[in-house]
């Protein structure tokens, strides 16, 4: 990107300012689906189309979900582990 290097690019994100990867990724699909002016072949910058970057997101959205779905599982799991443990006098 014009005046930023990779390095401060990845430094802006990793600030934990409540940064949601699902959010973001269903922000910027929203916003893909919504255009009218553009073609999937088109490129966005070179070498990249939007063919490109929509199945990258998509495949972002559906890895967030799978890693949402595992942490809810698992402190399903846990929750349920101590309700035993309490429920059991242990």
């Amino acid at each position: 990107m014009k005046h930023y290097t990779k390095k401060e690019l990845i430094a802006a994100f990793d600030k934990g300012r409540g940064f949601s990867v699902r959010k973001s990724v269903n922000f910027c699909l929203s916003r893909l689906y919504k255009d009218k002016k553009h073609s999937l072949e088109e490129e966005i910058v070179d070498a990249l189309t939007f063919e490109e970057l929509i199945g990258a997101l998509l495949g972002a959205q559906s890895l967030a979900e799978a890693a949402e779905d595992a942490v809810s599982e698992s402190v399903d799991h846990s929750l349920a582990s101590l309700s035993d443990i309490l429920d059991n006098g242990a």
